[in-house]
């Protein structure tokens, strides 16, 4: 990149548009002092955006514009502009206008952009923040004076690392705010953790409640269902109750019309008796007329007596239903008046806590609004009085330049002997916390490798554990490997037959697949191990029988075994078997005694048959001796011993073992298989056992060995910490004796230089008092701020975490708030609810006094129809005794008619008894639906409906035993007390959102990991990089010091802590057969050489595209004017080079210059080529 021209307008001195040449290589600008040469050094500062005051000689940014003469008028603005010929030959122009109490307004090729957009123009082309391209007047020495700090970021500026340092700022920046999130997403945590915390025990006895409410709804589908299977057995019983007692009672009025029938042809046949005979016939009739109308209203009477007797049930039924009703609708009120008056509490509270914590919120804002307006009246006063500072210090330094030489040299030579004695006790402290820490780390070190023995012992004998864990279950692999192999073996016997007649497995294999062959006998039963021996030899043979279904394919099975002569088969076919067994219990008493052996074996019902006819009434005992005693009683059946002893109902014994009991093996195989089931679980059960010890194990010695590789890391760790200590003691040992030879020597000049200096004047020691003052006001002023500030943070900090604390309390209160309207709502539901259930008990009430009123009303009517009934009928006897006494001679007519009298009042007394019993069933039936509705009802208040009822038959003890589950678990609801079920909703909401805030803050730490990685990486690209260009720029510095220097020797220090781009840089420089010294202490002439070496060592490595020096050549002598004018030629042609001097030599390498003259406060330009004078 190269500069073609400079336009300057409006700015500083320059009243006119000026416009500069700078196309060529080598550029000088000449003139008197005073005429505004350093001004274009300004004007280009400015442009490329220079903000210090103090670098532009500015108090204010208006100071810029020119400000106007006698002659000419001020300008409205300033504008500086400069076009610049980049490498691919584009051009491109940057500008800068500011007008009068404006802002700044930027241009590149005449559009607007931003400051940022110039500086990516000359990103990493040395024209940086800190501008070591251009040095103005003075600048030279203070880069020799720079703290290593500047000299970092100008060594930065021109490294080319300057891009991975912003974007390591800017991941700073984002490391910071995200850091800030996470910050506030705990104080959010925070709040949401307390809330749940709050909410969880609330929640809890919700979950409770609903746990015991589905307990109670799964227990009562069960019981309800099954009381109500029990009532409609009752209900059904009943009903087919009544049906038969209507069949008997149609039997009963069969037979009455019979009896009336053969009645009237009696009375047909004494119709001839006489007058008496038929007056008392004609009363019996009148008698018999008016029993019929007692036998209606008696059966009116009952009808309405039964009737009632129902309604009054029901009534009684809705009495007692409404009371249950009424009792829990009290229950629910005062549940919900509870929590209704809990919510109206807490709410009150809530609403005191949040006015308390608003008018502390108030205050503090008050507290923070006041100690802002003190604030700024602070920062008002430091201002003024740096300003008046300011102002003084440059009246007193005006004052001071005459014997500036020598007593700015005392100044500093006794600020250096300060410093060197400051450094000295520092030093001191420095090295005795070394040797201290140094010592801390050897017992730490120690403590290190003591704890890392103990976890390598710990894991030796953890894999030792490990080793023999996997053995183990390698072991029980292997041993049920072992163990399926025999089953599978003896599954494969089973399934073929092995150990049967050969007869038996040829007819298995021609008829397995049939349907109506079953299986052996053997296989239709399990019997325990003890018992195997006494069934193999009580039953023999009869273990191979076949059992079929039915005995119609029998033909066919015998003559397929005929055919082929394979032998014989006994069939057993449930159709037509039918064995007879007799079990007496007597002998069960009987000594040695087991029990008949068809009861030690297990086998389904449907073969029960078959296992009669096998086993008949075979008697299993203990012993022989035991056996023949009950043989010798009257016991006639077969009777066999545990130990296979056979007796016979005849008395015969068998005895003894036979090498190859098939039956035997036959019985042990299924047992066999039981055992191998038992053996295979239990070694699974072993291998997960042992698996999750493994588990468990391997995750200790992850552990453990995370906890040695931690170690290891600390011991590394300490090592480098100890190599860094012990560098640095060592480093600052020599430093100190280095520090003692310097402060004997500056003590020896303070004491040379004190002799020579006089009195300063009365201005300067008038200026120091006034300084002093003004330190002494600023400090204090300072101070307080400090502490405004820090009070302000607090106050802050309290502010915020009262913001936090509403936000809470209002949600809490929003919360509370709706809780209380719905329980309010609730309630007032409730208490309608009540008053209508009332209202109902009142009426039905007096309902059921009514009834029973009318039933007993009724009852005492039937009672006086009962009465004249059975008088009616004792007259109606008296009077057939009369007849009967009157007329002997027609004895046989009346006993037979007196007969069918009394057969009418049998049926009619039998039909009185029937239809009470049928109405006794209906009030019962009635009774049993009422109980079954009261059923549904109890279920209903439980959530359950009918048709959730779970259909099983269960006894009377299951059904209690579910009644008493269920009442406990009510009671257990009922202990819980009041219980918000809203709260779980809440509880889930605020969970959720914990867990979402988590999930957050965890992706939020994932990402400053993340951040941390790409700055790590960055520092490691930086470090490399900006460490070769160190090395090479060390190098280069070495050279140039060699050269204005001869023989002398210069290196660039890296001096502080972190990576060698963080540390700061120092100039050391010494001269041919001297030690390095200060460069303070080197002459102007000297440090202007130093910082030229400087300067030009980075134009080597990365050259600007130009240098504006300013005066640099000020303070050299012509023999150091000339090697730098050599050095400038040399580098022309990498960089241009736009000087202002006042040196001859200096201006003689010019390509062109511009003479600068001032005329009436203005700034002229007269432009001269040295090239095309020299031509």
């Amino acid at each position: 990149m190269k500069m073609l021209s400079l336009e300057v307008e409006g700015f500083k001195s320059f009243a006119k548009k000026t416009i500069f040449n700078l196309d060529k290589n080598i550029i000088a600008i000449v003139g008197p002092n005073g005429s505004g040469k350093s001004n274009i050094v300004d004007a280009i500062r400015w442009l490329l955006g220079e903000q210090s005051g103090k670098q532009m000689r500015i108090s204010d940014s208006n100071d810029v514009v020119f400000a106007g003469t006698d002659t000419k008028k001020a300008s409205n603005y300033a504008k500086v502009k400069m076009i610049f010929e980049a490498d691919n030959k584009e051009i491109i122009k940057i500008a800068k206008k500011y007008e009068k109490n404006s802002s700044n307004k930027y241009y590149i090729n005449d559009k607007i952009c931003t400051l940022k957009d110039i500086h990516d123009i000359f990103s990493n082309k040395g024209v940086g923040k800190q501008f070591y391209s251009i040095i103005s007047q003075g600048q030279v020495s203070e880069i020799v004076n720079s703290s290593p700090e500047q000299l970092r970021q100008i060594i930065l500026d021109a490294s080319d690392i300057g891009e991975y340092i912003t974007k390591k700022e800017n991941t700073l920046k984002l490391l910071e705010k995200t850091s800030e999130n996470l910050e506030r997403l705990e104080d959010l945590l925070f709040v949401t953790e307390r809330r749940l915390r709050s909410l969880s025990n609330r929640a809890g006895r919700a979950k409770s409640y609903l746990k015991y409410k589905e307990e109670i709804k799964v227990i009562g589908k069960k019981y309800f269902g099954a009381q109500r299977n029990k009532i409609n057995k009752s209900i059904k019983y009943s009903e087919e109750k009544i049906q038969e007692n209507q069949e008997y009672r149609n039997n009963i009025l069969r037979k009455s019309f019979e009896v009336e029938r053969e009645y009237k042809s009696l009375k047909e046949e004494i119709t001839n008796f006489d007058e008496t005979i038929a007056k008392n016939s004609d009363l019996i009739d009148n008698y018999r007329e008016r029993i019929s109308v007692i036998e209606n209203e008696k059966e009116i009477l009952t009808k309405k007596t039964n009737d009632l007797s129902t309604e009054i049930i029901n009534i009684d039924w809705q009495i007692e239903d409404t009371k249950e009703k009424i009792k829990q609708s009290e229950f629910k009120l005062e549940e919900t008046s509870t929590l209704k008056n809990k919510y109206e509490k807490d709410l009150k509270e809530l609403t005191i806590n949040l006015e308390k914590e608003t008018e502390n919120k108030e205050k503090i804002k008050k507290t923070i609004n006041d100690e802002e307006n003190k604030l700024h009246e602070l920062n008002s006063i430091i201002n003024r009085l740096e300003k008046e500072n300011n102002d003084l210090i440059k009246e007193k330094n005006q004052k001071l330049n005459e014997n500036e030489a020598k007593d700015e040299r005392l100044n500093y030579l006794n600020d250096e002997s300060l410093k060197l004695n400051k450094e000295l006790v520092s030093l001191d402290k420095v090295i005795e916390e070394i040797e201290y820490t140094l010592s801390e780390s050897n017992e730490k070190e120690k403590q290190l490798y003591n704890d890392k023995q103990e976890i390598v012992n710990s894991l030796k004998k953890m894999k030792e554990n490990y080793d023999l864990y996997i053995e183990e279950i390698e072991n029980n692999k292997k041993k049920i490997s072992s163990l399926n192999h025999e089953k599978n073996i003896l599954l494969t016997q089973i399934n073929h037959y092995e150990g049967f007649a050969k007869v038996v497995q040829d007819f298995f294999t021609k008829f397995s697949s049939d349907d109506n062959v079953i299986d052996v006998v053997a296989n239709l039963f399990n019997v325990d191990q003890k018992f195997e021996e006494a069934v193999s030899s009580s039953v023999g043979g009869k273990l191979q029988n076949v059992v079929i279904k039915s005995s119609k394919k029998t033909r066919e099975y015998i003559d397929y075994l005929k055919s082929n002569s394979y032998g014989k088969i006994t069939f057993l076919s449930i159709d037509i078997l039918n064995p007879k067994s007799t079990y007496s219990q007597k002998i069960l008493n009987e000594p040695g005694v087991i029990d008949y052996l068809i009861n030690t074996i297990d086998f389904d019902k449907k073969y029960e048959k078959i296992m009669k006819y096998v086993f008949s009434n075979v008697l299993l005992v203990d012993e022989l001796s035991n056996a023949i005693k009950i043989s010798k009683s009257s016991f006639r059946g077969n009777i066999v011993t545990l130990g296979g002893e056979l007796i016979s109902g005849y008395g015969a014994i068998t005895g003894g073992r036979v090498k190859n009991d098939y039956s035997a093996t036959i019985i042990k195989r299924k047992n066999r298989i039981f055992e191998l089931d038992i053996e295979i679980d239990e070694a699974k059960e072993n291998i997960k056992y042992l698996q999750e010890k493994v588990s468990k194990m391997i995750i200790d010695i992850k552990e453990k060995k995370n906890e040695l590789e931690e170690i290891n890391e600390n011991i590394n760790q300490l090592m480098i910490e100890k190599d860094l200590k012990n560098n640095k003691y060592t480093s600052n040992v020599n430093r100190k004796k280095e520090l003692k030879e310097t402060l004997k020597k500056t003590d020896e000049r303070i004491s040379l230089y004190k002799d020579q200096i006089k009195n300063n004047s009365d201005r300067v020691k008038e200026i120091q008092t006034v300084l002093d003052v003004n330190k002494k006001t600023i400090e204090k002023s300072k101070n307080q701020l400090s502490k405004i500030e820090k009070e302000n943070i607090v106050e802050k900090e309290e502010l915020n975490e009262i913001n936090l604390k509403i936000a809470e309390l209002n949600m809490e209160k929003k919360n509370f708030q709706e809780k209380f309207e719905f329980y309010t709502k609730q309630k007032r539901e409730i208490l309608d609810n009540l008053n209508t259930l009332r209202d109902k008990f009142d009426e039905n009430q007096y309902l059921y006094k009514k009834k029973r009123e009318e039933k007993e009303k009724s009852e005492q009517n039937l009672k006086d129809s009962e009465n004249e009934y059975n008088s009616l009928n004792n007259e109606i006897t008296n009077i057939f005794e009369k007849m009967k006494n009157s007329r002997i001679g027609k004895n046989e007519k009346f006993n037979k008619l007196e007969q069918k009298e009394n057969e009418k009042n049998e049926l009619k007394d039998k039909l009185s008894e029937i239809n009470n019993n049928n109405q006794e069933l209906k009030h019962k039936i009635e009774n049993l639906k009422n109980e079954r509705q009261y059923l549904i009802e109890r279920a209903e208040n439980v959530d359950i409906s009918e048709d959730e009822f779970e259909i099983k038959e269960l006894s009377d003890d299951e059904i209690k035993s579910l009644k008493f589950n269920f009442d406990e678990l009510q009671q257990k609801l009922k202990n819980l007390g009041s219980v918000d079920l809203t709260v779980l909703e809440e509880y889930n909401e605020v969970n959720e959102e914990y867990n979402s805030k988590k999930e957050e803050k965890e992706d939020i730490e994932e990402s400053i990991t993340s951040l941390k990685n790409s700055i790590n990486q960055l520092d490691e690209f930086a470090e490399n990089k900006y460490s070769n260009f160190h090395a090479a720029l060390n190098e280069e510095f070495g050279k140039y010091i060699q050269s204005l220097f001869p023989n002398g020797y210069g290196e660039l220090r890296l001096i502080g802590e972190g990576f060698s781009f963080e540390k700061g840089i120092q100039i050391s420089v010494k001269k041919s057969g001297r030690k390095f010294q200060k460069l303070s202490l080197f002459s102007g002439g000297e440090k202007a050489l130093i910082a030229i070496a400087f300067l030009f060592a980075m134009m080597s490595l990365n050259p600007s595209p130009f240098y504006i020096l300013d005066e640099i050549d000020a303070p050299l002598d012509d023999i150091n004017a000339s090697k730098i004018s050599e050095l400038i030629n040399d580098n022309a042609e990498k960089s241009q080079f736009l000087m202002i001097t006042h040196n001859k030599l200096v201006m003689e390498i010019a390509d062109v210059f511009h003479g600068i003259t001032m005329k009436g406060g203005i700034t002229r330009v007269v432009p001269v080529d040295f090239k095309e004078l020299q031509a």
